[in-house]
């Protein structure tokens, strides 16, 4: 009996790094805010500017936006309808999302690895990382 105790144990601590590993759960990308967005505009496009007084006296902050990742998914919303930019930058620079949503949106991202995403409504501008293993 000791000895089918000491052989699940092995095969537990042998299975742990691949339970590990398979992150198919989605984790909440925490958001910082960044000074100006617009510098970071493809050239010859514009982010789109919202009218600071829109959206009467809530101003908008890093709590107004949540980004999660689930394995490959990027999902992305807003609490309050309104023009966003979602850029997703690989970790050498290059941009492989330009989408512009208006309440909340969807990205699927093959390629496992590091990612920084970006988030701009006009007026304010917010930053997360995030990493998709396989």
């Amino acid at each position: 009996m000791k000895r089918l105790g000491l052989i699940i144990a092995s095969c537990l601590l042998l299975a742990a790094p691949c339970i590990l590993r398979a992150d198919n759960e989605a984790h909440e990308i925490e958001l910082t805010e960044i000074e100006n967005m617009a510098d970071f505009a493809p050239i010859g496009e514009e982010i789109p500017r919202d009218d600071p007084g829109q959206f009467g006296d809530d101003p908008t902050g890093v709590n107004s936006f949540h980004a999660i990742i689930n394995g490959h998914l990027l999902s992305v919303g807003c609490r309050e309808p309104r023009t966003v930019v979602l850029q997703v930058f690989t970790a050498d620079g290059t941009q492989i999302i330009y989408h512009t949503f208006t309440r909340a949106t969807r990205v699927h991202i093959t390629d496992a690895g590091y990612y920084t995403l970006t988030l701009n409504n006009g007026w304010h501008s917010f930053s997360g990382s995030f990493e998709i293993v396989d």
